[in-house]
Order: C-alpha cells, then structure tokens, then sequence
C-alpha cells in the first residue's frame, strides 16, 4: 500500500539498520487520584552499554534519558555507573482519552479508560523549522508495510542542499523510512509510524511525524481503532497536587523555536501563586527548572488545605 506524505523522513533513512530487542511498552493502570505513575529505576553499565543501546533496553527516549543523567558521557559510560531511567512521570494535564502525545517529553501516551490502563511509548518528533504540530486529530488511516511516495518539495530540497537524489517512490521493506505500520492524523500528511532506524526515537529528528521503534508501533497500531482521537500538546512543566498535600514537579527543556518556549521566570511566578498556601524551598525550585531533567521530583513544602 502507498502512503503519500509531506515530510517525514531524511535521506539518511535509506540506510539499513538492525534493531536491538526492545522491551514491550509501558502499561499502567490508570490511577484514581494521584496522577503520578511508574516507579524510579536505574540501571548500571555494563560492558558495551551506551545511551542509545540502553534507551532501547529499557524502551525509553535517548534524550530524556541524556537529561536524566546530565553528568554521564552518553557515549562512554564508565561501569559499574547507575543510570536513572525516566521510567517515573506525571501525566498530562489533558483528557485522558486517545492518543496524547506531549512534544518536549518525547512520549505519546494511549489511554483506554474502559481497561482503566495507559500505555507509554517513547518518540522521536519534528525538528526545527520542521515542528510537529501542536492540534487536536484522529487516526484517520491504518497501513501495514506504507510504500513512501517521497514528495517533489523534498526531493527538491535533498538535491539543492545535500545534492542527494531521492526517488520517487521508496516500496515497502528494509529502505523504507515509513518501517512496517503507518497511520495518518486526519487529513493532513502527518503520519505516526515505525522507523528503519535505530536512532532517533527520543530526539527531533523528522520532518514532522511520529517516529516509534519497530515493536511499539507494532503494538500501538494493533491497540488502535480508526477514529481514535489524538492530541498533540506542548507541555514542558507538569505540576502534581496529591491528596496527601505533597506536590511534585516534573519539568522538561522546551523545544527550541516552540511557541511555548518556557519562560522560567513567569512560570515560577505562576507556580508560586498556585502554591501560595505553602512554604516553598525556592532554591529546589530553580534548580528544577535550570536542570530540566524530566523526572518528577518530591517539592520541599509545607501547607495545609490547598484545593486540588
């Protein structure tokens, strides 16, 4: 079957790759109050382990995982170094139905609400000047083994700028950038699919659509029904209000050039407004926001009676 897209591949995609075996996706139960799911991990080096080999051990994103650990060498991890695994996070704040995919943590999440479970894939996204979209849409087409017709601006583009010749066509198969599944967001020439690359789940690599590894999409394409709803949010900062009156932070580097570049200093005042009942330790909070590791951490705070 052909899949005609706009931009979502680069040349570099006809370069044949194995994949490592990957561990199946996330799954948790949906929890009925405190939106914090997963649990911290870490994982030590061994020998012949590097970022990209680990991220797909673990089925985690390669720069969610660079963020997590900002003073190892992610190319050259000494043994026997624990490496934090971002297998712990807040959920969105957006409804809990579909597909939502959050663009600066690099992960789409499916909710199935009548099994009261969300699955957790990582992703690689649009880069610069070639953004996914933030939108509401919906899965509108599902294909196994896509053809790519390779768009004429594209090919264009490759042949004025790297003097590369693409085809026309790239039939399913190894070559394929598209990799075995594909499925299209609405009308639009967006896709989420698979991928014939080991690199670049977790980074803004594409020219606009969704990559997942090989077996998630597999399995997310299998989970899918046509007309499924998807939203794709730009969300950097993510802030949890437990019962317990406790609250965690989850922050995460905007992305560049985003619309909703991060402005540090009016987002701390906002959050100090949200928790103004509460006593705030201000220099855990900065160095949350400066470090941006995407992990939820536990806030040094005291209050009483804040409305969740």
């Amino acid at each position: 079957m052909r899949v005609s897209i706009n931009s979502c591949a680069q040349a570099s995609v006809f370069a044949t790759a194995l994949f490592c075996s990957l561990l199946d996706a996330k799954s948790y139960q949906l929890p009925q109050t405190k939106q914090l799911i997963g649990l911290p991990s870490t994982h030590i080096v061994q020998q012949g382990d590097y970022f990209l080999s680990i991220s797909e051990i673990h089925n985690v994103g390669f720069l969610p995982l660079i963020a997590a650990n900002p003073n190892v060498d992610p190319l050259l991890p000494q043994l026997e170094t624990q490496i934090t695994l971002p297998t712990q996070m807040i959920l969105p704040s957006t409804a809990q139905v579909g597909i939502v995919v959050n663009l600066p943590e690099l992960r789409l999440y499916y909710f199935e609400p009548e099994k009261s479970q969300v699955h957790v894939y990582p992703i690689g996204i649009g880069q610069k000047g070639h953004r996914t979209p933030v939108t509401r849409s919906f899965i509108s087409q599902k294909r196994k083994s896509p053809d790519w017709i390779v768009p004429e601006p594209l090919r264009k583009r490759y042949l004025t700028e790297k003097n590369i010749v693409l085809p026309p066509i790239v039939p399913a198969g190894p070559d394929n950038p598209l990799g075995s599944y594909a499925m299209r967001l609405g009308k639009s020439e967006y896709l989420i699919h698979g991928t014939n690359q080991r690199f670049g789940i977790g980074l803004s690599v594409s020219s606009g659509c969704i990559r997942m590894f090989e077996s998630d999409i597999e399995e997310l394409f299998n989970r899918v029904e046509l007309n499924t709803p998807v939203r794709i949010i730009d969300q950097p900062v993510k802030l949890l209000l437990t019962e317990q009156n406790t609250v965690y932070l989850e922050v995460h580097s905007p992305l560049e050039g985003s619309k909703r570049q991060l402005d540090i200093d009016a987002t701390l005042k906002k959050l100090r407004h949200i928790l103004e009942p509460a006593k705030i330790d201000e220099s855990q909070l900065e160095d949350i926001f400066s470090q941006a590791s995407g992990l939820p951490i536990l806030l040094n705070t005291s209050f009483k009676n804040i409305e969740l």
